[in-house]
């Protein structure tokens, strides 16, 4: 899955992780970690829980600081 140029942009990241909906952090996480395990999908397929938009921003905060 890719996503759009700007998901490199560091304002476009402070945007999504401010003011992006859940869909637009699980997108970006997409692009970002394609072994990732974001979407719903693949957490029901994991046994995992889904994504919360509160948990999202920490996570995103959290990849792009390494």
């Amino acid at each position: 899955m890719k996503g759009p140029i700007e998901y490199q942009t560091p304002w476009v990241q402070e945007r999504i992780i401010a003011q992006g909906t859940r869909e637009e952090i699980v997108a970006w996480f997409c692009w970002n970690d394609l072994n990732g395990n974001y979407t719903d999908e693949d957490s029901d397929a994991e046994c995992h829980a889904a994504l919360t938009r509160v948990l999202a921003p920490e996570i995103m905060r959290d990849q792009l600081s390494q």
